[in-house]
């Protein structure tokens, strides 16, 4: 993901029929990543693709967040 805009390779486009191909837009990639609509990236497309595909995904981290929690509060002694 972390070269969706710089790679323009097939991968990285939604394709409708033969003939209607284009690249996702910045909320599509936010919500398959899980960040909220509304949280500001800046920079041009190609920065803004690269920022979000490099990221942990929001609620992946949230849920490593609990289970490391409930592991050091519950099972380590």
């Amino acid at each position: 993901m972390a070269n969706y805009g710089a790679s323009g390779g097939y991968t990285s486009l939604v394709k409708y029929s033969d003939t209607e191909i284009r690249k996702l837009t910045i909320i599509e990639l936010k919500k398959i990543q899980t960040f909220p609509i509304d949280f500001d990236i800046k920079g041009s497309y190609n920065e803004m693709c690269r920022q979000i595909g490099n990221a942990v995904p929001p609620k992946l981290a949230y849920y490593i967040g609990i289970h490391l929690s409930n592991l050091l509060t519950d099972k380590i002694y």
